[in-house]
């Protein structure tokens, strides 16, 4: 791992229903949780995920200290947009805003932040090569019919 690596964003999916975010910082071992849905329902299994990441990041950083784990206050949903939240969490934290200072995620603009979201889907595909079309052989159906 190089020095100019000092922090992990890893997106995490809770049950296939919930969307949060772990922060790894490399450099001192702390990792917090940045969920905009503090329920008991959709809490975060510290417990469970611990030993894992910690084996993980051994592998990919091995100088990096025992993981310590906090749970940040970051703005907090109404509905269903944690996965909105979370990946401006992922914006917000690399434009350098920290917990505390996350003036710019609220609930109120989920709308702006989908048709954001949207709108770079858009450019990304647009600016991307075209796939090339897969050729269908006869062996190739005939494997699929077995």
């Amino acid at each position: 791992m190089t020095p100019e690596i000092r922090y992990l964003l890893l997106p995490v999916n809770i049950g296939n229903t919930h969307w949060c975010l772990l922060i790894v910082n490399l450099i001192n071992g702390h990792v917090e949780l940045w969920d905009s849905l503090k329920s008991p329902r959709s809490r975060f299994p510290v417990q469970i995920c611990q030993e894992r990441l910690q084996i993980f990041i051994r592998a990919l950083c091995p100088e990096t200290p025992e993981l310590k784990f906090s749970i940040a206050e970051v703005p907090q949903q109404a509905g269903t947009n944690c996965g909105v939240f979370m990946l401006e969490f992922i914006r917000a934290f690399a434009n350098g805003q920290r917990v505390g200072k996350l003036v710019d995620v609220s609930e109120a603009r989920m709308p702006e932040f989908r048709a954001n979201i949207v709108s770079q889907l858009r450019e990304q595909q647009a600016a991307a090569p075209p796939l090339k079309k897969r050729v269908r052989t006869q062996a190739s159906d005939a494997g699929k019919k077995l």
